[in-house]
């Protein structure tokens, strides 16, 4: 198994979203979460990516619990697409995509060859590359979830959470993406 969720119970302040929640993620599947609006999905995305403490319940990578390991560690395993995204001002597509090497740059912050080429393998994969120069705030909202798709990928992890990855885009490159997948 890859990712272990044991009777999770998740909330906001005095909201329990999730309670007892209990499953096991295989690896090399593809994994979707189905229900309707506000059942929890998102929120247990959000657990599994470290962004949400759980109020009960543990979350396990491998046997290890997810909050034993270092974010750096942890970064480098696990990619997470949000919903929803701030759009950085001034900065460009390139610029961003190269935001998900971050967790194997040294301290000096240089792109490797590797990352490099991790980044444009990400552009060539969501064709993102003819935007590279290009301000991401001036980017439709189909081109910046592909941009944003384009830097968790970069990341490179072995495990990528992606929570309404098709979000504006139109249907064949909502396609495209599921067959990427």
């Amino acid at each position: 198994m890859s990712i272990e969720i044991n009777n999770l119970s998740l909330g906001y302040q005095d909201k329990l979203v999730v309670k007892n929640l209990s499953l096991k993620f295989p690896r090399n599947k593809v994994i979707a979460l189905i229900g309707p609006n506000g059942c929890g999905k998102s929120t247990t995305l959000k657990a599994v990516a470290r962004l949400l403490k759980p109020k009960q319940g543990s979350i396990t990578h491998k046997g290890q619990d997810i909050w034993q390991k270092s974010p750096k560690e942890y970064a480098q395993e696990l990619a997470f697409l949000p919903q929803q995204h701030l759009v950085p001002e001034g900065i460009k597509v390139r610029e961003l995509i190269a935001y998900g090497r971050s967790p194997y740059l040294n301290l000096w912050g240089k792109l490797s060859q590797k990352d490099e080429e991790l980044v444009n393998w990400a552009m060539a994969q969501t064709q993102t590359a003819e935007l590279a120069e290009q301000l991401v705030s001036d980017l439709s909202g189909g081109q910046q979830q592909r941009v944003f798709l384009a830097m968790t990928l970069a990341q490179d992890a072995e495990l990528v959470l992606l929570d309404e990855p098709t979000t504006y885009l139109d249907l064949n490159r909502q396609a495209e993406l599921m067959g990427m997948m």
